[in-house]
């Protein structure tokens, strides 16, 4: 297996450095987020000029929503020009009207109060964000609007609805899968959001390429027998993170950390077992 230029650099340099490269956050190539991504970026240079389409992504915990969230928003503040093209906000329960419109003014860098009027604040934020040249509102966690008081969920929800009005934004929402409910029982949000789902992994050829690329960007000199045909440990490793992409993801990276912390060539099954262990027990 040959190393990334960047983890092959990193052979030799101090074990901080190298565990803090093996924990950052990177972007790893798979379908359904190649998918979402390209489809979330086709939007957002041709949405329509008077009613946007928005997009929701749900998936069980663990199954890397977050992450993929964490992408888009990375990518969209790459854009050329001044201004802040992405908004990321993350739904709490208890929530009211005044706390979705809060949190989107505090994120572009306004003051904000627990009062005012619900109207008057978005008006501000529908300036604000063409101020700053917002296109790309992100919501994390939304499931949490049914922890809300009942009372307070269809308020959020018409709230909700008035940002997918406003012309060329894209609003993405992701949370578990009870989300698709709440779309399903508003019908006006039920058609202007395209459903993107995350599933659970399979041992097969996508699941290895992924570790594969995962691998070699470890600063690690040897190949792992998790890359070996003839072994088991491949399929422990998906087993123990529950087929969960986050899951076993984060368990790898944990375990190639043991690894380098013991001074060993390669991720070995008894690193991959003692990370699995810490993580669900933190997890649980």
């Amino acid at each position: 297996m040959e190393l990334t230029p960047a983890a092959q650099q990193l052979l030799t340099e101090p074990l901080t450095r190298r565990l803090q490269y093996v924990r950052r956050r990177r972007r790893i190539r798979y379908a359904n987020a190649d998918r979402f991504l390209s489809r979330t970026e086709h939007l957002h240079h041709h949405q329509y000029e008077h009613r946007s389409l928005c997009l929701s992504l749900t998936g069980e915990q663990w199954y890397g929503k977050t992450t993929l969230l964490h992408w888009l928003h990375d990518q969209a503040l790459r854009q050329p020009g001044r201004g802040v093209p992405s908004l990321r906000i993350d739904v709490t329960a208890q929530w009211t009207l005044t706390s979705l419109y809060n949190a989107c003014l505090k994120g572009l860098g306004q003051p904000i109060g627990s009062r005012g009027d619900p109207d008057f604040k978005l008006d501000f934020l529908r300036d604000t964000l063409a101020k700053k040249k917002t296109s790309l509102i992100i919501m994390d966690e939304f499931h949490d609007v049914r922890r809300c008081q009942p009372r307070q969920l269809p308020v959020i929800l018409s709230g909700l609805r008035a940002l997918c009005n406003l012309p060329g934004i894209t609003v993405v929402i992701a949370g578990l899968p009870e989300v698709e409910n709440t779309l399903r029982n508003d019908p006006q949000l039920s058609s202007r959001f395209e459903r993107h789902q995350l599933t659970r992994w399979k041992e097969g050829p996508e699941y290895y390429a992924y570790l594969a690329a995962m691998l070699s960007d470890f600063p690690l000199p040897h190949t792992s027998e998790l890359l070996d045909p003839d072994s088991t440990l491949g399929a422990k490793l998906l087993h123990l993170g529950r087929h969960r992409l986050g899951a076993f993801s984060i368990i790898l990276c944990e375990a190639a950390c043991l690894t380098l912390e013991a001074q060993r060539l390669s991720v070995s099954a008894a690193d991959i077992q003692r990370a699995a262990t810490q993580f669900w027990n933190g997890h649980e």
